[in-house]
């Protein structure tokens, strides 16, 4: 009986307002997550890019530019290429490295959130990928493609 004594008419709209924002901070979180997924993905695939453009001979300023193309994030913070010998002993400069030594392209990204979730938690905005491959020339002076 007390029931019919009560207008209800309003409550669902109440109820609506007070949930929908956590749905929707949960549903920016869900993208977020995905964004961030798929620019580490994006990320080793631009890496991979530069060390591939890296070991048949080409300047570090195709390097970079390799990388930099190849990513969906945009411009890299930094790229780094460094070189070691068969038996990991790093070499001096890069271009140094002869057929069979190793080349190291490293990257750093920062990624866009939508939420201020870096404000929240340090260190999670900015991220590393490394690609290593061997050395397929002779020359650094004259590039494979």
């Amino acid at each position: 009986m007390l029931s019919k004594l009560r207008n209800q008419d309003g409550l669902a709209i109440l109820e609506m307002a007070l949930i929908m924002p956590l749905i929707l901070v949960f549903l920016m979180l869900i993208v977020d997550a995905g964004l961030l997924f798929f620019n580490g993905v994006s990320a080793t695939n631009a890496v991979r890019e530069g060390a591939r453009c890296a070991v048949v001979g080409h300047t570090e300023t195709a390097i970079q530019d390799r990388v930099t193309e190849a990513s969906t994030m945009g411009d890299p913070t930094t790229v780094t290429i460094e070189a070691f010998e068969e038996d990991g002993t790093p070499i001096p400069t890069w271009t140094d490295a002869t057929v069979g030594d190793d080349l190291v392209v490293t990257a750093t990204y920062d990624h866009p959130w939508i939420l201020p979730v870096d404000t929240i938690v340090d260190g999670i905005t900015t991220f590393t990928r490394t690609a290593r491959m061997r050395v397929e020339v002779t020359s650094f002076d004259d590039p494979v493609c």
